[in-house]
């Protein structure tokens, strides 16, 4: 546990005694919906991060905002894994990465991101999900947030992972902070940022993994060409079959392309 100025962050430790990288899970998930990924990156010193009000971290004494994320997310690169790390970012954790090259570049040198939410609010499992995030206490959260229920809905999202690891993102769910949840239902987890500046910003290698339009996605086409415009170094790559939890259960083709890509770009 990292125990920082604003909040402690729960946190998981892979030693592959190589460069540091760091891991961080999407919306309602923990760091375990990335275990895959950590354990098979055995060339890397993989730090896997509960967000707040997730998992085992604490929960936030005040805002649930993207640049919140984002600042408790930069402290703990600075006082834990130290600066010049690699970035693994999925949806949420995705748009926290993408956050701190554009404010602290220093401190991710090679950045990645899954299927990040650009359109927060689609008409999909997404938009309905979010509805039932109106909770007021920890306990109606986990009312409304069964872990069979969310069983049903993770298998679609993550067609690749294990039953084991389906059970695991069901009972993430059943722990988000009802804070957490509200502040994306009501947009105030948007407030204070501008997405093409931080865009624009950011000058680490950039490599996007983009979720196929007809197995679920949040990153859609149209998402992908504007960030082409604005970011300077970029990759993008879209995964026929794979939806928005890509293949971080069972790392295949998408995994093959981060390690690729890691290698290609990252500068110890």
């Amino acid at each position: 546990m990292f125990s920082g100025t604003k909040i402690d962050l729960n946190y998981a430790e892979f030693d592959g005694h190589g460069p540091a990288l760091v891991i961080s899970h999407g919306f309602s998930s923990r760091w375990q919906g990335l275990a895959a990924y950590a354990e098979a990156l055995t060339d890397w010193h993989v730090y896997a991060v509960d967000q707040a009000g997730h998992g085992l971290s604490s929960e936030r004494r005040a805002t649930y905002r993207f640049v919140d994320f984002a600042d408790d997310m930069a402290e703990f690169i600075e006082s834990v894994s130290g600066p010049n790390v690699a970035f693994i970012g999925a949806s949420l954790g995705g748009m926290v990465g993408m956050i701190i090259t554009g404010t602290r570049p220093e401190l991710i040198n090679t950045l990645i991101l899954g299927d990040i939410p650009i359109a927060l609010f689609r008409d999909n499992y997404m938009g309905s999900w979010l509805q039932k995030a109106r909770a007021e206490t920890l306990e109606q959260v986990k009312e409304k947030f069964s872990v069979e229920e969310e069983k049903i809905n993770k298998a679609k999202m993550f067609p690749t992972m294990t039953p084991g690891q389906i059970e695991s993102l069901a009972i993430a769910a059943t722990q988000l902070r009802p804070e957490t949840a509200g502040a994306l239902a009501d947009g105030t987890m948007l407030d204070e940022i501008d997405i093409n500046q931080a865009l624009r910003d950011t000058i680490a290698p950039t490599l996007m993994l983009q979720g196929d339009d007809t197995t679920g996605f949040f990153l859609p086409d149209s998402g992908v060409e504007e960030m082409k415009t604005l970011l300077r170094d970029f990759e993008t790559k879209k995964f026929a079959g794979m939806g928005h939890g890509l293949d971080y259960g069972a790392p295949g083709d998408a995994f093959a392309t981060v390690v690729d890509f890691l290698n290609r770009r990252h500068r110890n």
